[in-house]
């Protein structure tokens, strides 16, 4: 065990946690230790990591523009199913989009981002797509990175 390092805790075994700033800490195999550990982590230096984006509200409130959706879709990868199930696409509309692209996992990407907005109209705002992002324990800073506020 490395210096500073803490025995874990006897008696259960966790198989990911995931955390976010500012604090969002969520164990999904105990969730109730996650008050002790959102107690931890405010006792440590916690840093961001760059490609976090600091998104302001209002960027978060607006529906993505075209040049938007690309600049996510080079970011999109193997996280791409589960992502575009937790955007509401099922998997119908998913079996097309890849018989439409294949060969280009890009084009693939855009053709389900354009998808999810077309779906959505007005809900298909940063904050859904972050909070997508959140529920499949994908950090949004990996995704939304480069977007202009």
């Amino acid at each position: 065990m490395e210096h500073g390092e803490r025995e874990p805790a006897s008696g259960f075994e966790v198989n990911r946690i995931v955390v976010y700033k500012p604090i969002y800490i969520y164990c999904n195999t105990h969730p109730e230790v996650t008050a002790e550990l959102v107690d931890a982590f405010r006792q440590c230096d916690i840093n961001e990591h760059s490609d976090n984006p600091d998104l302001s509200v209002d960027t978060l409130q607006r529906k993505p523009t075209d040049k938007d959706l690309c600049t996510i879709a080079l970011n999109i990868g193997p996280e791409y199913l589960p992502l575009a199930l937790q955007l509401g696409l099922v998997k119908t509309e998913l079996y097309h989009i890849e018989e439409d692209n294949r060969g280009s996992c890009v084009r693939r990407n855009i053709a389900m981002l354009f998808r999810w907005r077309e779906n959505r109209e007005d809900s298909a705002t940063f904050e859904e797509l972050r909070n997508a992002c959140i529920r499949i324990n994908v950090n949004p800073g990996n995704i939304l990175k480069n977007i202009e506020a």
